[in-house]
């Protein structure tokens, strides 16, 4: 009994070292072996098709993509192309009539100027006596309200309709000139004040009356254009209102005596009277421009 307690218990000692080795010992892996490059054909040169079928597929551009791509394209040149110029400008329905009466009007003030001096040479000027003197008076009367007024119309201009101030400047205009020949006709007899002739002094007034009433006139027509132009046509109308306004001073002064006197012709022919064709055209050079 002894004996087989002793080996009982020598057995309940002994660790099973081979069990343990074989349970947790890792199992070794073989090294990966690279497949053979002559069985899957790697290594092979790949044909256009190949490479084509394993890339996405890339549709061209079309030729509009490119255009909006680089910021252009034909047709947006050749609009681009179709609006320079004045064209654009004057196909615009209401700047062409707002164009229309600028030249009315700047051509009127111009021609006044010529009828002023007509008139001073015509019924004022002594025999001998040089005429500087009376023109020089009627430019101080045409030129103080720009100084008086230049400013301060454009900020009632802006709080008024402009088409009304527009049309109100100009229909005012041609009607003091229309009033002109019967108002020297009237005071034709009257004394001098002063050495100042009564007509002259009415001369005077209805000049300034008449340039106070075009620094109004002004600012209403360029503060007008932005309105009723695109604002891509907007350097177009400016250089046209800019050019309109230097010529209308060269024609205006160049054929404004020939003018003056052609109207007189045909006023008088028409059975009117001769001396007043002048101030029928000037006034309706205004009253077509309101």
């Amino acid at each position: 009994l002894s004996q087989e307690r002793s080996l009982a218990m020598l057995r309940t000692q002994e660790t099973p070292a081979d069990d343990f080795n074989k349970s947790d010992q890792i199992p070794r892996t073989e090294p990966f072996e690279q497949p053979n490059a002559a069985q899957n054909g790697a290594g092979k040169h790949l044909s256009g098709d190949t490479i084509g079928g394993l890339l996405p597929a890339i549709e061209p551009l079309a030729e509009s993509s490119i255009g909006e791509t680089l910021g252009s394209s034909p047709s947006s040149d050749k609009n681009d192309e179709d609006d320079q110029g004045f064209a654009p400008v004057l196909k615009n329905r209401n700047f062409l009539t707002l164009w229309a009466g600028q030249v009315f009007s700047q051509l009127s003030d111009k021609v006044y100027l010529v009828l002023m001096i007509a008139l001073i040479e015509s019924r004022f000027q002594a025999e001998g006596q040089t005429i500087s003197g009376w023109v020089s008076s009627i430019m101080i009367a045409f030129t103080i309200p720009a100084v008086l007024f230049g400013s301060v119309a454009g900020v009632f201009v802006d709080r008024w309709s402009k088409k009304t101030v527009l049309v109100a400047t100009n229909l005012l205009r041609g009607a003091l000139v229309f009033v002109l020949p019967p108002l020297l006709w009237i005071s034709k007899d009257w004394t001098t004040v002063q050495n100042l002739p009564v007509g002259f002094g009415l001369m005077l007034g209805i000049t300034f009356l008449v340039s106070t009433l075009t620094q109004f006139f002004a600012p209403a027509e360029q503060s007008a254009i932005p309105l009723i132009v695109e604002r891509r046509h907007l350097l177009s109308a400016n250089s046209l209102y800019t050019t309109t306004m230097m010529a209308s001073v060269i024609i205006g002064f160049a054929v404004g005596e020939p003018l003056l006197a052609l109207a007189d012709t045909l006023f008088g022919q028409l059975g009117g009277f001769a001396d007043v064709g002048k101030e029928v055209l000037v006034g309706g050079g205004y009253a077509i421009a309101g």
